[in-house]
């Protein structure tokens, strides 16, 4: 079989999004408005100081959700996934067993009763979990005969 990759990818903080978004925007209009009228020093900081949170928990949001993804790579041999500055692999006559959760969004791989590795894919298309759990399948069927 050729070699599959599969990229996991992490749910967008959308709320995170969205606060950063109407803090920035009020910031920057009340920025405008205080420099523009002259308005006290004190509301300019403050204006200032809501830019700069919202610009901040904006990037915050974007590191969050990039850091929160992760690739897997399957062949014949076993799998590796990469993700968070971490590397697990394993190989397939290691594996006893693969499960899935109850919501089918979590594989873990079981190497005998000590070690196992967990595949969470909780936001990834019901199609790429499926993709998943079959390309598992298969190999772990090939590996063990």
């Amino acid at each position: 079989m050729a070699e599959s990759t599969y990229h996991i990818t992490a749910k967008p903080p959308v709320r995170a999004l969205i606060v950063a978004a109407i803090a920035s925007l009020l910031g920057a209009v009340f920025l405008v408005v205080a420099l523009s009228q002259g308005w006290h020093v004190v509301i300019v900081v403050l204006a200032a100081l809501l830019l700069a949170a919202g610009l901040v928990l904006c990037a915050a949001a974007f590191l969050t959700a990039s850091r929160g993804s992760a690739t897997l790579t399957l062949n014949d041999e076993g799998y590796l996934m990469v993700g968070s500055g971490e590397e697990l692999s394993g190989e397939w006559g290691d594996v006893s067993r693969v499960t899935i959760g109850q919501e089918d969004r979590h594989l873990t791989i079981h190497h005998g009763p000590e070690r196992r590795t967990h595949v969470i894919m909780r936001t990834a298309p019901a199609q790429q979990v499926a993709d998943v759990i079959t390309d598992m399948q298969a190999r772990l069927k090939k590996a063990k005969g």
